[in-house]
């Protein structure tokens, strides 16, 4: 009879060892998938503040040089670089809280 006790309380052991085993894997794996796609969206952020500093750099040479069409579209680049961080800004915020942002495919360094 106390045999019989022990094998329900080692089996009652395993199945307690595998149930928070398998729950603290899935945490541990939203973990490292967060911080994998925090990395990502600040690769792409410092790619898109390079793009923008080159951009500005080719906007003030256009303006100085008088060449109004080349001026104008850097000025539209330009605008359109900054929304893009905004949004990859924003998402950042969002996932540092916890939050989710809707699935979508981060640009690789070209």
């Amino acid at each position: 009879m106390i045999q019989l006790t022990y094998i329900f309380f080692g089996l009652a052991m395993i199945f307690v060892s595998l149930y928070v085993g398998m729950s603290l894997t899935g945490k541990a794996g939203k973990f490292f998938k967060k911080g994998k796609k925090l990395g990502e969206i600040e690769e792409e952020y410092e790619r898109l503040r390079d793009q923008l500093r080159n951009l500005k750099h080719h906007y003030y040479w256009a303006q100085s040089n008088g060449e109004k069409t080349k001026e104008k579209q850097m000025e539209k680049q330009i605008f359109e670089v900054e929304d893009k961080l905004e949004q990859l800004y924003e998402e950042y915020q969002i996932l540092k809280k916890g939050g989710s942002v809707p699935l979508k495919n981060i640009p690789k360094n070209q």
